[in-house]
């Protein structure tokens, strides 16, 4: 098989929303991972050490039951040691200002994406927040649209994410 393992030092930050972006970055960790890229299928995984270990362990006992009957074992889907299923992972880090919410206005940005593991920028999104009715479909009724923020203190406020764009992301993500 056409696959390499590296080990990798990424940067994991708390998922605590109550904490302030500065107490959030100053909270960080660093964690190892193993990057393991399958080259025959394209797919690149960042395993934790414990994760690594227990394949490595399943990778051995495949080996040695290759040498035992002069096999080579069938390996597809879950019984393959070098594949999981897709998953969500974190390349970055990005901020975007929600000011203009206050006003109940729409707010389109390119948000920067910092690598998660400190290698600088790793990508940029076209982002725009906008408020909606509860249905998430129109606008927001008139009688909810502030004069000051301090306006809709109490009041149901709903809003749509909209991701327009991802740019320049790194491969496999």
């Amino acid at each position: 098989r056409n696959v390499t393992f590296k080990t990798k030092l990424i940067s994991v930050v708390p998922e605590d929303i109550n904490k302030s972006p500065i107490e959030i970055l100053k909270s960080r960790k660093a964690e190892i991972f193993v990057k393991v890229s399958n080259k025959d299928r394209g797919d690149v995984y960042l395993w934790e050490m414990e994760k690594f270990m227990d394949r490595l362990y399943v990778i051995r006992e495949l080996v040695n039951n290759y040498f035992d009957t002069n096999q080579i074992p069938e390996m597809e889907g879950e019984n393959d040691p070098f594949w999981d299923p897709p998953q969500p992972q974190m390349i970055g880090f990005g901020y975007y200002k929600l000011e203009p919410l206050a006003y109940l206005i729409d707010n389109p940005h390119t948000v920067s994406l910092i690598g998660s593991d400190q290698k600088g920028l790793v990508g940029k999104l076209e982002v725009n927040i906008l408020p909606t009715d509860a249905s998430g479909w129109d606008e927001p009724p008139e009688d909810i649209i502030p004069n000051q923020p301090e306006d809709l203190i109490g009041k149901r406020i709903d809003f749509v994410v909209i991701i327009e764009k991802a740019i320049d992301l790194p491969e496999n993500f």
